[in-house]
């Protein structure tokens, strides 16, 4: 068994389409996964399985879209991969003071790279493969630098996550190991 963190993308946000995360731990479950963890109401899951990411990322994305009626994107990384990922941001120790000015954003897949930005702003951001490490000193919410517009330069899907929520899930998985 492999332990493994699934992003949802956009849900519970405004009143957009809603899963309950007891009824999304339950849907999971048909997938024959094993200990199954949510984190907040946002689409952060921590599960056991031996199928690989790819398959299981299908599966999730069907089984909503079957469920629930509408399509969100999902990204499966292994936990492993996950606590790398948390180790490796370019922000620390430097910002560890500002950790509600930093995020994550996953792409999809590695677009190679995206380049200078064409705006001015001063969020920075370090790209690392599918990986995008931000620091948003006036907060992400102010930020250009959202899932639209890495979805738009990398043309594929992206899904952000804040530092806090990417250390509780690395929390969770090195538990969950």
């Amino acid at each position: 068994m492999v332990t493994h963190v699934a992003l949802l993308r956009g849900i519970n946000v405004s009143g957009q389409k809603k899963i309950r995360m007891a009824d999304l731990r339950g849907l999971l479950e048909q997938f024959n996964v094993q200990e199954v963890q949510t984190y907040i109401q946002s689409g952060n899951i921590l599960f056991q399985s031996p199928l690989e990411a790819t398959a299981l990322r299908q599966k999730i994305f069907e089984a909503i879209a079957e469920q629930y009626g509408f399509h969100v994107p999902v990204q499966v990384i292994s936990a492993a991969e996950w606590l790398n990922w948390a180790d490796q941001n370019p922000f620390l120790p430097e910002r560890e003071e500002v950790l509600k000015s930093l995020h994550l954003t996953i792409l999809e897949k590695d677009p190679g790279s995206l380049g200078p930005l064409p705006f001015e702003t001063q969020d920075q951001f370090v790209q690392r493969g599918r990986l995008i490490y931000l620091y948003c000193p006036d907060g992400y919410g102010r930020s250009k630098l959202t899932n639209t517009f890495w979805e738009r330069k990398a043309g594929c899907a992206a899904t952000t996550r804040n530092w806090k929520t990417v250390r509780k899930l690395a929390e969770m998985a090195v538990k969950g190991n």
